[in-house]
């Protein structure tokens, strides 16, 4: 019985074990595209609250990875939606809930709760959507309210004292990121 040597494409004398065993990892997105597991960059979602933008993503960048601000990034005649789409192929999002905006419950309208910006519970939702809720880490800076389809997950308080960074050194690095726990100090 002859043997197609078309079929068996190991017969060819080339060793495939390296390539199966050491491939870069691939996962795909909700758009359909492919998204790099060993991928470096934080995608950083933010308000209007510049400090704690600036501080969250050098801290990021401390630690080795690359930190990805939407504002940041080339317009390139495209609209926001389609900027986000193009620019989150990351690894994982931190999102700062930051006192940018005041809201009530239209039943007790003088009961004005600090809430984060619109734009960052949307891209809140999008992230988590795109990446999962493990890859996705929300830091919140005082009594920002949290919104009650996110209320159980874990998020950091961003505390004076800094120990928000080792907190969020740890969730990247237990998401599989490859980073230095030395540098969060």
């Amino acid at each position: 019985m002859a043997t197609d040597r078309r079929l068996l494409p190991l017969s060819s004398g080339k060793d495939y074990t390296h390539e199966l065993l050491f491939k870069e990892q691939e996962v795909t997105n909700t758009v359909g595209n492919v998204v790099s597991e060993n991928s470096n960059n934080v995608f950083i979602v933010h308000g209007h609250n510049e400090q704690t933008k600036e501080s969250s993503a050098r801290f990021v960048e401390k630690l080795g990875l690359n930190a990805v601000i939407l504002h940041e990034q080339p317009n390139e005649g495209k609209t926001i939606i389609e900027k986000l789409e193009k620019h989150t192929d990351a690894a994982y999002a931190v999102i700062l809930f930051t006192p940018d905006d005041a809201g009530s419950s239209s039943s007790s309208p003088e009961d004005l709760q600090p809430r984060a910006r619109q734009n960052v519970l949307v891209e809140l939702g999008y992230m988590a959507a795109k990446l999962g809720r493990d890859r996705v880490c929300v830091l919140r800076k005082d009594n920002v309210e949290i919104p009650s389809d996110f209320l159980g997950v874990v998020y950091i308080d961003i505390d004076s004292a800094g120990a928000w960074r080792l907190e969020l050194a740890k969730e990247l690095k237990v998401s599989g990121l490859k980073i230095d726990l030395n540098q969060a100090m």
